[in-house]
């Protein structure tokens, strides 16, 4: 579990009718890539609960598959939804990731995890159910995406 780098915010419990959509954003990234991108959101935009990050690092792809399926299974995340950002699709990661989407109908898995992918999570989070979020996070993470100057 330590090899991992897990940060853990429990919650108890799930969402009522009228309360706002917990749904959880797992960064499960290469390196350091991961916390990187969770400490720098923290410095941002505060601390953030059912946030979580998983790195490969001293790990082994059946060890993150179990972790993700802890993370995924615990109260609110079956009915509300669980999102995993990976950095790269095509990685162990990637497919780690989508066995468990595979296997789990309230989660989705989006390659190219970047910092206007996480804030678009964090702050639409509540607005969105996540099968409709996820197809935002895309867009605005590829909107964030330019060349400068324009002409080159």
């Amino acid at each position: 579990m330590d090899l991992l780098r897990v940060q853990f915010v429990l919650l108890c419990g799930t969402s009522k009718p009228g309360e706002k959509n917990v749904i959880a954003g797992i960064f499960l990234t290469h390196g350091m890539l991961g916390e990187a991108i969770f400490k720098t959101t923290e410095f941002i935009m505060g601390k953030q609960t059912d946030l979580y990050y998983l790195s490969n690092v001293n790990s082994t792809p059946q060890l993150l598959y179990q972790k993700l399926l802890q993370l995924v299974d615990q109260p609110p995340y079956p009915e509300d939804g669980a999102i995993i950002m990976v950095c790269l699709k095509g990685g162990n990661t990637w497919h780690v990731a989508c066995k468990v989407a595979h296997e789990r109908p309230h989660v989705r898995v989006i390659s190219g995890l970047n910092l206007a992918m996480a804030f678009s999570l964090l702050t639409k989070r509540d607005k969105f159910p996540y099968y409709q979020l996820v197809q935002i996070l895309k867009q605005d993470s590829c909107r964030n995406i330019d060349i400068f100057p324009k002409n080159s």
